[in-house]
């Protein structure tokens, strides 16, 4: 197997060329153009509204005091606080914001167009060419497929079904790890644990600070393909897995700590939130649907 390379663009090498990219064009038809959505947010005393040209059918992501909407081939990033337009982009692999750069994964496709050569998760500056006394951003490659998630501040990336990486804000390696199978996985930090959540349904504690795996739980069958989501609730973390249609919901609560499974029977998590709450802030998005190309 090819080991992944990595490059990260500091300030001492503003020189390099390659880590940002050029503005982003003007999005196309195929991008949902001709229907809106409008995102609206309150903090309890602020209140604001903004409509987007753009539909989305997913829910929006509070994300390193951005606000992330994802549209069919593209997004559009609002500050927080204002709801202003900050940026917008191509591009369906944006995973949010950490540090001042948008993080993305994005394909590799030889110079040909013929065949897929891997992968990226690349960092950009939210706006303009750097960020202050940081640098430029990063690019990471990968010749396998990659997942990449934003939380609180941390950027993991998963490789090779196995593999966990967090870095910094700015991108820079923190620790890597192995877990026996990790796909698409849904994170959250409890206290100095991180809890992932795979596809296939197993369920992970990871110390923060260097990666140690503490624990590892199962959802009531591996024989499915999950949608899995999990919440800090307290000291516990609560797992909402997903299974084929025709059958609800698994949800228990587990000790972060040990993995120990708690008394209860806690909320599931919706599957289309409503309403998505972070950094004091509740935000919701009210979209017109996505025309069908042609229409």
């Amino acid at each position: 197997m090819r080991r992944r390379g990595a490059v990260l663009c500091v300030a001492a090498m503003v020189g390099l060329t390659g880590c940002t990219g050029p503005e982003a064009p003007p999005f196309t038809d195929d991008c949902g153009a001709g229907a809106h959505a409008t995102v609206s947010a309150s903090d309890g005393d602020r209140h604001w509204r903004t409509t987007l040209p753009l539909p989305t059918d997913q829910a929006p992501q509070i994300s390193g005091g951005y606000v992330l909407v994802h549209h069919p081939c593209g997004f559009t990033l609002l500050d927080l606080v204002d709801g202003d337009v900050v940026r917008t982009g191509n591009g369906r692999g944006t995973v949010g914001v950490a540090g001042g750069f948008v993080y993305s994964v994005k394909e590799l496709v030889l110079e040909d167009e013929a065949a897929l050569d891997g992968y990226s998760v690349e960092a950009e500056p939210v706006v303009g060419r750097e960020v202050p006394g940081v640098g430029v951003g990063m690019a990471a490659t990968y010749p396998e497929r990659v997942w990449a998630r934003v939380v609180d501040d941390s950027l993991y990336i998963v490789s090779d079904e196995r593999r966990l990486e967090r870095r910094t804000a700015t991108g820079a390696p923190s620790w890597e790890t192995t877990l026996p199978v990790l796909r698409d996985p849904a994170i959250v930090h409890v206290g100095d644990v991180v809890v992932l959540a795979s596809t296939e349904g197993s369920v992970y504690g990871v110390r923060a600070d260097d990666g140690t795996v503490l624990w590892r739980r199962t959802a009531t069958t591996l024989k499915d393909r999950y949608v899995m989501s999990v919440r800090a609730q307290g000291s516990a973390v609560v797992v909402t897995a997903r299974p084929g249609a025709g059958r609800g919901p698994d949800v228990f609560a587990l000790d972060a700590a040990t993995g120990s499974r708690l008394p209860g029977s806690p909320r599931a998590d919706p599957r289309d939130p409503g309403v998505v709450r972070g950094a004091g802030w509740s935000v919701s998005v009210e979209s017109e649907p996505i025309p069908a190309l042609g229409d």
